[in-house]
């Protein structure tokens, strides 16, 4: 895993705090950029070149383009086997800042303009690539790894809260205190002693049409996603992907295969997928008629658990997770693919926020005055979801119209039971989130979902010697998507109808016409038991009870109570013990428990 750290400072030596900072990370430097104040040192590039330089310009950053070849045009010249990186800076060269909302893919960069003295970071509109800065003494430092920037720093309380509820909705803080990401579709500019941060993509910019042809958007959905793919497959045999059985895994393998089958793209060399057996967590039916569909080599990863020991001790990721305990089943995943000279994993992750959603737009038909469309919404949802056609009205369509103060909508969940009512008040966890704009609820929420799904994205080993990517966080897919009536999104009784139905054809129709997902709610329950003596030297002590978040005796009776099959906040429980699992790690204060005690216990 490979990294870099960009220093701004106009007193001390930029190149010797960006070096620095790079073996705070056990990683040395292997490109190193100085001009002036600035600094841009780099470890050894495991997939692209992660530095550049251009007379009076420099970059440091992860950039994989998608709209490479249209951009060419509007470029200062460039060779044509340039790094991606050093086209974007041969774009900064002629528009400055300004080049940032043309970029489509994958990136997070720092690019130094020498003759303004004027530093731009930016991220990309979904946030696929990280990317970190803070702020002390007139130095402004960024990196594309939180760790290079924790150093002394305390926790940040608000983003805890967050954890603990879920996950944070603000993209822009992190664990530490001062120590903040640039957020998905932001950009930060630094000239003059000053520095700006502002948003260059917003989803909830974007406005549903009222009306738009069925058939015409499956038929462009179709050839957008088909592109998608297309453009995130790497050279024969080293793209793999996740396939878990659902509708987005499957559209994305099937639509690979097809490619292939057509002549048009390489193909995959294989798919890796996770399989459960306990509860409704085995999808095989569902990725068997996949795989015989396109005959396509399959891999699996059987029965993975939280704690699981697979002799390798656990390495903390940069940031916490709530699956973080899950290390071993993504380092088989990742070992499948790379073992088999795979470089490249795609994920079907990303449409549930664009393509699925709450049934508030009721609530915008009801503002705009269309009262009978309304309620027609709420009718065939209520019917569909066999719920009270009144409890719909009130929370589809009356609730998010009213005032915080009187409807509560906004407010996050009440905070879990083990959790202390100090820090929950200190921490503002049932503060109100900002209220949607009046006829822009659906708008407004999508924009929230989106903004957070940086925080969901594979890290950790998925990061080392190989990188995921996600055809549904296409810029140009998501956009047409974002602009297409809601009713061609969510329908009652079912989502994402204009993939459905841009999948005709492709997808086998047993998944196409899928509803629902499995889950792991079971294999978490049978881990609590199975890892008894880890979870409870976990809790024996917790460090999330000293730092005055959780109360130990709460969490340790929420999880008996889980080990005898309550499953209500099972979501929450498993974060609050990620955190507690992460910050041992981090630390270094992770002791094996030998496997014959565990058995013993679980016996």
């Amino acid at each position: 895993m490979s990294a870099f750290v960009c220093t701004l400072s106009p007193d001390a030596a930029p190149s010797a705090d960006a070096a620095g900072r790079l073996r705070h990370l056990g990683i040395a430097a292997h490109s190193v950029i100085s001009d002036g104040p600035f600094c841009a040192a780099a470890g050894e590039p495991v997939l692209r070149p992660l530095t550049a330089r251009r007379g009076a310009l420099a970059a440091a950053g992860d950039v994989r383009l998608d709209n490479r070849a249209d951009l060419l045009r509007f470029a200062a010249p460039v060779r044509p086997d340039a790094p991606d990186l050093e086209f974007v800076l041969a774009l900064f060269d002629v528009h400055g800042e300004h080049c940032i909302p043309m970029l489509a893919g994958d990136f997070a960069v720092v690019l130094w303009d020498g003759r303004t003295r004027t530093l731009v970071a930016a991220r990309d509109a979904f946030g696929v690539r990280p990317l970190f800065h803070a702020t002390a003494g007139g130095t402004l430092r960024i990196a594309s790894r939180l760790e290079a920037l924790a150093q002394d720093a305390a926790y940040d309380e608000a983003w805890v809260s967050g954890f603990l509820l879920g996950g944070s909705s603000n993209p822009e803080r992190t664990l530490w205190e001062g120590r903040r990401a640039v957020p998905p579709g932001g950009v930060l500019v630094a000239a003059e002693g000053r520095v700006q941060e502002r948003r260059w993509w917003r989803a909830e910019d974007f406005v549903p049409a009222r009306h738009a042809d069925g058939a015409e958007a499956a038929a462009q959905v179709r050839r957008l996603f088909a592109d998608a793919v297309r453009v995130r497959l790497g050279a024969p045999g080293e793209t793999w992907s996740q396939l878990s059985g659902g509708l987005d895994s499957s559209a994305v393998v099937s639509t690979a295969q097809w490619l292939a089958e057509a002549g048009e793209a390489p193909g995959l060399a294989g798919t890796v997928s996770v399989v459960d057996s306990l509860g409704d967590g085995d999808e095989t039916r569902y990725s068997d008629e996949v795989l015989r569909r396109w005959n396509v080599r399959g891999e699996s990863v059987r029965d993975p658990w939280p704690w699981q020991d697979d002799g390798e001790p656990p390495v903390a990721t940069d940031e916490p997770r709530p699956m973080f305990p899950y290390w071993a089943r993504d380092r088989r995943m990742c070992a499948i693919v790379r073992d088999a000279g795979g470089r490249v994993m795609l994920s079907g992750q990303g449409s549930d926020h664009y393509l699925d959603g709450p049934g508030t737009f009721a609530a915008d038909l009801l503002r705009t005055g269309r009262v009978g469309e309304a309620l027609r919404t709420v009718t065939l949802h209520a019917v569909a979801r066999r719920q009270s056609f009144y409890h719909g009205l009130w929370r589809d369509a009356l609730r998010p119209l009213l005032p915080a103060a009187l409807s509560g909508a906004g407010a996050r969940p009440a905070a879990p039971a083990w959790v202390q009512q100090r820090f929950a008040r200190r921490a503002g966890m049932t503060a109100a989130r900002p209220r949607s704009r009046p006829g822009r609820v659906w708008s407004d929420e999508t924009g929230v979902y989106l903004r957070i799904l940086a925080g969901q994205l594979e890290r950790g080993p998925f990061t080392e010697g190989m990188e995921v990517r996600y055809p549904f966080l296409d810029r140009r897919l998501a956009e047409f998507c974002l602009r297409l009536p809601v009713e061609q999104r969510v329908r009652p009784g079912g989502s994402k109808w204009v993939l459905r139905e841009a999948m005709r054809g492709i997808l086998p129709e047993a998944v196409r016409t899928r509803r629902g997902k499995g889950g792991i709610d079971a294999r978490i329950l049978w881990a609590l038991q199975h890892e008894a003596p880890r979870v409870g030297w976990l809790l024996r002590d917790p460090w999330v009870a000293q730092a005055g978040w959780v109360d130990a005796d709460a969490l340790r009776a929420a999880v008996e109570r889980a080990r005898q099959g309550e499953v209500d906040n099972l979501s929450h429980l498993l974060g609050t013990l990620s955190l507690e699992t992460w910050l041992r790690v981090r630390a270094g204060a992770w002791a094996p428990v030998r496997a014959e005690t565990r058995d013993a216990v679980a016996a």
